[in-house]
């Protein structure tokens, strides 16, 4: 994934951000559920090759991400918005995992 990164931000300073990103959620659309299923035939080479197909498609979403969000936003207020933005996203997604984790627990009776 890694690999790609550089790459495709250089591809995206050449076509612009949003082909290339069209070009990615195409991707994840049509090959989401293939490549899972691949994973799921439980050889090795299998799980490689599906978890190979994510990474290349996320490796280009994450060279063109950076210059995007810097692009949308104005220079006053880039880092608090980026900051805020994914920070709260963490947080609504995954941020409470430990407290639903405890509470669960107790619900138990552990």
């Amino acid at each position: 994934m890694l690999v790609l990164v550089v790459p495709s931000a250089s591809l995206s300073d050449r076509v612009g951000r949003k082909p290339v990103l069209r070009v990615v959620s195409v991707g994840m659309f049509a090959l989401a559920w293939p490549l899972w299923w691949l994973m799921l035939e439980g050889s090795f080479a299998a799980i490689l090759a599906g978890q190979a197909g994510f990474a290349v498609l996320l490796g280009l979403a994450y060279g063109v991400t950076p210059a995007l969000m810097s692009e949308m936003l104005p220079a006053e207020v880039r880092c608090t918005a980026v900051g805020l933005g994914y920070n709260l996203g963490l947080a609504a997604s995954s941020g409470d995992g430990a407290a639903d984790r405890d509470l669960s627990g107790r619900a138990d009776g552990e």
